[in-house]
């Protein structure tokens, strides 16, 4: 083979082009030394001339973030092996790498010819590994890679010539085979990867009969997160934690016995990510449930190392330790992408370590690495960290929003990692059993009442909540922790009571004991979780007591609501019916549970009955949605209810309507005099009525098929003054007909029930006066007093206190103008206190009379 000539003949050099040469040998880092093509775009486009120009005119005001993020590249440059020397204008002599060494090869193609600034830039841009085009794309301007340069070339020509004088021919010494630019690697990586532990990060699949000996170590939080096994190296030596894992070689090294029969997560999210990955350098989940990313993730990995056509090249999927990842970024992403060359790379809050604001070096590789194309990289972020992307100069990703989990995937993803779980509550003295009626219950209490944090999350609460609860009944000695409803017995039974009863376990401590020493006998006998346990957590969590399986209540219900709602017969059946009908399983699973426009005058009760059906269902009045749409009359309102658009005030903070029902999806949603509201407001509320689902500000989808919506309205009112001499079907139409021309057709027609209430008459006032009645004796017993009302008084309150078209309401003002007040007065001067019982009459004047009671009240007014 010839020798490689000693000089390497080079075209005529601009003044401006010689200038940006010298430059750039001013701007070789320390400790580098060798001249870089890096070096030479910055100075070029350093000099704010032509070549300036034609970056600028392509990237409009981007000029500065392209300068800065070629100076950060220039600072990762090592320089390699010297690839030749140029003599310089100035008369030194810089030594250049393989980078700087192939733009001098290819700028010498124009021996004869001058090149000028404008040149420099041009053939950097043809370069296959051009650091220009590489600056374009993680800036995300100027299009495809592959057509930046094209680009360049045309606007060379519109931007104006550098001067002509004085140009000048260096001389260039080439040394050694110019540098072939890399091909992307896909050969298995061979770095520092912990191949020979089975699982490694990925979840790992432990049978449910593995004891303490095959325990591995997880996190316990609400999600759990396994990570890989820590062996030692020696008794007594700190544990070795491998810094990254391949999730592929662990899935392939797995036991056949321990591979998962079947998908524990949806398989359509897997099709979903692994199309992402084909597509694009860069893919984010977006989801709050971190466990659900990463078990997507890891069954990614699963369906690749079974690939056994080599129909997708993806020879590896590295994730990172989490504890190197948080405490040394930087060096925990540099290991994981030089081990996820050619492949891929998983990497939890990834928005954060692309942020180079915050992450400046770690920020500045990965972006290399997704600009160069050399790795895939798959990032899991948060929804609030979705609502701030793309972050400043962020690369092209594609963001895959993820549904919270359903009940069967949630009850999937608990019993694959059900050992994980347990070894997450268990001591080293007690080992605990988790049963799969345990787990159907978590699943399902978490889906309809406690989704934050979203599922599977609030389900591994409710189970960590229940194994706290049993091993708190289980201790010796503390007893005032202990919640009489749990047992806590082995073998996997319960010796008595569970969540519902009212009265808690039977044979109490007593039972606990002799469990405790049986087990303590046998030596394999463990304390159980199951249902039961799980009910009880959920109402040391959430305050709500699911009565699921109360029959005797869901039949009753009826009699219930008659209890604080009186006179409206008809709508309290359409009520119970539609939640029976929901508890049965024979609602349109699209739907919400029911949705009714509860029409009338004011004070009837319909705003009540939403209440009480509230207290029924979770045992709090108070536990509802309640929307008073006289506030939202403007257009511009339903930003309220649904979210304000991005880049508005309060964006963030989602929607008044949709963020509740988001966290909570079961539950009572009220709006309050739905007639008041906007048009387009009544418009969003038909995909609620339709099909159970509102879609917020934020693009995410909200499931109301959980929920009962009922509206309550005020129109033809005034038709209700003249019920007596027109009669009651004459009013009820020209309600109804007010009523179509109000809401549109579509609107009334998803409707599920439209109910009129009824006038109330001066026998349900009588009925009225007596809840009110009860609710003030509830109230004094509180200060352990009661109190008690004669017939007199309480036919004299419903005959005052009877307006029609006022309803049940100046009621409340009768009982505490003519009780309350005089009451409060009486118990301040010290005539009734603790202990005493008051009854209540009407004296010879008309005025209220307070005397210590002695006898049963009378029949009608007798407080329960």
């Amino acid at each position: 083979m010839p020798d490689a000539p000693l000089t390497r003949p080079l075209p005529r050099f601009t003044a401006a082009a010689l200038d940006a040469l010298q430059r750039a040998a001013d701007l070789v880092p320390v400790g580098r030394a060798r001249l870089s093509a890096v070096d030479i775009v910055l100075a070029t486009l350093g000099l704010n001339g032509p070549a300036a120009r034609m970056v600028d005119v392509l990237a409009p005001g981007r000029l500065n973030s392209i300068e800065d993020f070629l100076r950060r590249e220039q600072a990762t440059r090592t320089g390699g092996a010297p690839r030749g020397e140029l003599d310089l204008a100035d008369g030194r002599t810089i030594a250049v790498d393989g980078s700087a060494r192939a733009l001098l090869d290819r700028l010498g193609r124009l021996e004869g010819r001058s090149a000028d600034s404008k040149r420099l830039l041009l053939d950097e841009a043809n370069m296959p590994d051009s650091v220009l085009v590489e600056a374009f794309t993680a800036l995300d301007v100027g299009g495809a890679p592959d057509s930046i340069a094209p680009q360049l070339e045309a606007l060379a020509r519109h931007v104006g010539e550098d001067d002509s004088k004085g140009k000048k021919t260096l001389v260039f010494r080439p040394m050694g085979d110019a540098a072939q630019p890399k091909p992307r690697d896909h050969s298995t990586f061979k770095g520092p990867v912990d191949r020979d532990t089975p699982g490694g990060a990925l979840p790992p699949r432990t049978p449910p009969n593995a004891g303490p000996a095959a325990t591995t170590t997880v996190t316990a939080t609400a999600d759990v997160r396994p990570v890989a096994p820590q062996p030692t190296s020696s008794a007594g030596a700190p544990a070795v934690v491998p810094t990254v894992v391949d999730w592929i070689a662990a899935a392939r090294d797995r036991p056949a016995e321990e591979a998962p029969p079947h998908l524990y997560v949806d398989p359509a999210w897997v099709s979903r990510l692994l199309g992402a990955i084909e597509r694009n350098d860069l893919t984010l989940l977006v989801g709050e449930s971190r466990p659900v990313a990463d078990d997507i993730v890891a069954e990614l990995a699963t369906q690749l190392a079974a690939d056994k056509g080599g129909s997708f090249d993806y020879r590896a999927l590295i994730a990172v330790d989490p504890g190197h990842l948080a405490t040394q970024p930087a060096a925990a992403i540099r290991e994981a992408l030089a081990a996820a060359q050619g492949g891929v790379l998983y990497l939890p809050n990834a928005a954060r370590y692309l942020d180079l604001a915050r992450y400046p070096t770690a920020g500045a590789e990965l972006r290399q690495a997704i600009a160069r194309g050399t790795v895939d990289v798959i990032g899991s972020m948060s929804d609030r960290d979705a609502d701030r992307w793309p972050i400043d100069n962020a690369p092209d990703a594609e963001l895959l929003y993820l549904e919270a989990a359903d009940i069967a995937s949630t009850a999937g993803m608990i019993r694959s990692r059900r050992a994980e779980l347990l070894d997450a509550v268990s001591t080293p003295t007690l080992r605990m059993e988790l049963t799969d009626e345990a787990i159907e219950m978590a699943a399902r209490l978490a889906d309809r009442y406690y989704r934050d944090p979203p599922p599977p999350g609030g389900a591994t609460r409710l189970i960590q909540e229940a194994a706290t609860l049993v091993k708190l009944r289980r201790s010796d000695g503390m007893h005032a922790l202990q919640d009489q409803r749990v047992v806590g017995a082995v073998g996997g039974t319960k010796g008595g009571g569970t969540a519902g009863a009212a009265g808690g376990a039977t044979g109490g401590t007593e039972d606990v004991d002799g469990a405790t020493a049986a087990a303590a006998s046998v030596g394999e006998e463990r304390p159980t979780i199951d249902a039961a346990d799980i009910v009880v957590a959920l109402e040391r969590l959430a305050g709500i007591k699911a009565h699921l399986d109360d029959r005797a209540q869901l039949l009753a219900m009826d009699d219930l609501l008659r209890k604080r709602v009186v006179g409206q017969d008809e709508a309290i059946a359409a009520i119970s019916d539609a939640v029976r009908r929901a508890r049965a399983g024979l609602k349109d699973p699209s739907r919400p549970i029911g949705s009714f426009v509860f029409m009338g005058p004011s004070g009837v009760g319909k705003t009540e009955l939403a209440k009480a059906l509230a207290e029924l269902l979770f045992d709090d009045e108070h536990a509802m949605v309640r929307v008073d749409m006289s506030e939202y009359q403007e257009k511009h309102a339903v930003s309220r209810l649904i979210g304000a658009p991005p880049g508005y005030v309060g964006y963030e903070a989602g929607g008044q309507l949709t963020e509740p029902v988001r966290k909570k999806p079961y539950q009572l949603v009220l709006f309050d005099e739905i007639e008041k509201a906007h048009q387009d407001i009544h418009a969003i509320l038909l995909q609620i009525m339709d099909d159970g689902r509102l879609t917020d500000s934020r693009g995410r989808t909200v499931d109301f098929r959980h929920t009962v919506v009922i509206m309550t309205g005020n129109v033809g009112s005034e038709y209700f003054r003249v019920e007596a001499d027109v009669g009651r079907e004459k009013v009820e139409e020209a309600v109804r007909e007010a009523s179509r021309e109000v809401f549109r057709p579509e609107f009334l027609g998803r409707v599920d029930d439209f109910i009129i209430f009824n006038s109330l008459g001066p026998d349900s006032m009588r009925l009225i006066v007596g809840i009110q009645l009860r609710k003030l004796n509830k109230t004094l017993r509180a200060q352990e007093m009661s109190i008690t009302f004669s017939d007199e008084l309480a036919e004299e309150l419903a005959t005052t206190g009877y307006a029609p078209e006022l309803g049940a309401r100046p009621v409340r003002g009768e009982i505490a103008r003519r009780v309350e007040r005089p009451l409060s007065r009486a118990i301040i001067e010290g005539r009734f206190g603790s202990g005493d019982a008051v009854h209540v009459d009407v004296g010879e004047d008309g005025h209220v009379v307070f005397s210590h009671a002695q006898v049963e009240p009378a029949t009608g007014a007798k407080p329960e």
